[in-house]
């Protein structure tokens, strides 16, 4: 009879104490997720900016060189159909060969027609 007594208060006092150390803990636990998350989202929001900047600064870079392009007049020339294969090969082709060892970006320059 004691042995069933002490047994069910030992096991009453472990119930007790790990509901307490449930409700103490578990507040503990979620404030730390809690930051744990907030900390990731900075993160990651400061590379989501430096890859926005990354992307934005070649799309500029490649705008700015078809705007180059585009305002060229042997290419305007080109294009207004009075000018033959050697006209591009004179003219043109060096215009792109120019471009690509200034630049240093480019490997190769085509007209797609």
């Amino acid at each position: 009879m004691i042995g069933h007594r002490f047994f069910r208060l030992l096991l009453t006092s472990f119930v007790q104490l790990f509901i307490i150390g449930v409700v103490i803990l578990l507040p503990v636990q979620m404030l730390y997720e809690d930051s744990r998350i907030e900390s990731i989202k900075l993160s990651q929001q400061g590379a989501l900016l430096k890859a926005e900047y990354v992307v934005a600064s070649i799309f500029d870079e490649r705008i700015s060189d078809l705007l180059t392009l585009a305002k060229s007049a042997s290419l305007e020339h080109y294009f207004s159909g009075d000018s033959g294969l050697s006209f591009l090969a004179n003219t043109i082709t060096p215009l792109f060969q120019a471009l690509c060892r200034a630049n240093g970006n480019y490997d190769q320059i085509r007209l797609i027609q």
